[in-house]
């Protein structure tokens, strides 16, 4: 029997910027929301800091917000080819905000705790509950281990690139995740005036002569003002499985890898002469495909990075989780609104809700979304663009010998895209 003291209209595992926008726009319209974030608080380690500006960020910050906080604004891009050898600026069809992801979170945050959102941190989900081949609560434990049953009308897995309820249900994360090294820097040795723009290295497989079996990768700079910048490598997953004789390197050797080239890459290092490095992590960004099997039982919902849904040109999630998230909210809160209308002695929705006919309009009204063809489109064209670069073309020499074609390219997706 389901105690509605433990029942919820959403429960939502993750407490970053797509659970807390889901929980948002669910308890706006009435609905109750339970958050279980595995971390000591809200969103704890940082992830991407930089954003364009959508109105879904007006809605859930408030106006003007993310300008407010902004520490830098670009719309440059400059790509450095293999042995940077070339440089090419090109541009964005808009401005980046770049902010501290502590400000952005704590936003959020405050946000959903004026929504009265129930929000338990330091409670890690570690399983689901079924029955009758539905998924309708999960099991929880706290920092004690004490184990607790919740329940909801819908669960939403908003738990990022490793996501607990995806590897239950059989998703293969390491097959997406692109291997990241997240560093922050201070009392860098830049000048705005000479780097405002974002700037990405393209690094080929062999390129590195003391780690040849290196896979394809990027090194990136993005200015954070006041010669505070961010600093990164990521490793292409998609390309590096094509590539079958270059293995997916483990953690020990990707960080002897990032010491090199801090040390050693041109133009790269001298980012950090005399800098101060005040964060520096490995961690992954699920950017080498999307999730098809995203609803993997009825009941639940794989949301943003827990999907794969992410802007892979850009490598950034952080719109689209959101947007996902207030996306599948609305869809089922809709129909949840119309029982609750009907049967005001109930709360307890889950099978009228998870219908097989309700979840085949649903994904097909998900499809129909701008940003849900906007994801697809850009996967299609930049897994393929780099696959040629780093597969067909392959080497250093033969990728800085078509240059010129590669930023054409590059200009012309950069013409049309947020990325």
């Amino acid at each position: 029997m389901v105690d509605n003291k433990n029942f919820f209209d959403f429960v939502i595992v993750g407490a970053g910027p797509a659970g807390l926008t889901a929980g948002i726009i669910a308890s706006s319209k009435g609905h109750s929301v339970l958050i279980l974030e595995k971390g000591a608080v809200p969103g704890p380690k940082p992830r991407g800091e930089t954003i364009h500006q959508y109105d879904l960020l007006d809605e859930i910050l408030g106006q003007g917000y993310v300008q407010s906080i902004s520490k830098h604004e670009t719309d440059e891009r400059l790509f450095h080819s293999p042995k940077n050898l070339y440089q090419s600026m090109t541009k964005s069809s808009s401005e980046s905000f770049v902010f501290e992801w502590r400000d952005f979170i704590n936003k959020i945050t405050d946000k959903a705790k004026q929504n009265q959102i129930d929000i338990r941190c330091e409670c890690e989900v570690i399983s689901p509950i079924e029955a009758d081949s539905r998924c309708f609560g999960v099991i929880y434990k706290n920092n004690n281990g004490e184990k607790t049953k919740v329940y909801g009308n819908a669960i939403l897995a908003c738990d990022g690139y490793s996501s607990s309820l995806g590897t239950y249900y059989g998703i293969d994360y390491s097959k997406i995740n692109n291997p990241t090294i997240k560093c922050l820097v201070k009392e860098a040795n830049i000048d705005l005036d000479d780097h405002s723009a974002f700037e990405l290295f393209l690094l080929s497989n062999g390129e590195l002569e003391n780690f040849p079996n290196f896979p394809p990768c990027a090194l990136f700079m993005f200015p954070r003002g006041n010669r505070e910048i961010e600093l990164g490598l990521m490793i292409f997953t998609s390309v590096t499985l094509e590539l079958k004789e270059v293995p997916m390197p483990d953690e020990n050797t990707i960080w002897k890898v990032w010491k090199h080239v801090k040390e050693n890459y041109p133009d790269f290092s001298n980012f950090l002469k005399g800098a101060n490095i005040y964060y520096e992590d490995i961690t992954v960004i699920p950017s080498s495909g999307f999730v098809k099997n995203y609803i993997p039982k009825p009941g639940i919902v794989l949301i943003g990075d827990s999907a794969g849904f992410v802007e892979s040109s850009g490598s950034s999630g952080l719109y689209s989780s959101m947007a996902m998230g207030k996306i599948w909210v609305n869809l089922i809160e809709e129909k949840l609104t119309l029982l609750k209308k009907d049967h005001k002695d109930k709360f307890n929705f889950h099978e009228q809700i998870w219908q097989e006919k309700n979840i085949k309009e649903w994904k097909k009204q998900f499809k129909r979304t701008e940003i849900y063809k906007h994801i697809l489109r850009v996967y299609k064209m930049f897994l393929g663009f780099i696959l040629n670069i780093f597969k067909t073309m392959k080497t250093a020499e033969n990728i800085n010998e078509n240059w010129e074609q590669i930023i054409a390219i590059i200009r012309k997706a950069k013409a049309g895209d947020r990325g």
